[in-house]
């Protein structure tokens, strides 16, 4: 099973809701962080027992097609 978190929840409460999703962690819980581009700062996805990060479609749509996202 996976629960989807919301990002707002995340940064409006991050120490209150750390020791829960860890304890959900621990359980087996799969833990999946919604809409992780938009207004992010900080470390908070890799201090949080975060399993999948779900990144939205306009983010990497034509990726491979820009120059400037290609590595040199």
């Amino acid at each position: 099973m996976t629960l989807e978190i919301t990002k707002s929840l995340v940064i409006d409460e991050p120490d209150r809701i750390a020791g829960t999703l860890a304890a959900l962690a621990d359980l087996g819980v799969g833990l999946s962080l919604d809409d992780f581009r938009t207004g992010f700062s900080g470390s908070y996805p890799s201090a949080l027992p975060i399993h999948q990060l779900q990144i939205d479609r306009s983010d990497v749509a034509g990726l491979g097609e820009r120059p400037s996202a290609r590595r040199s």
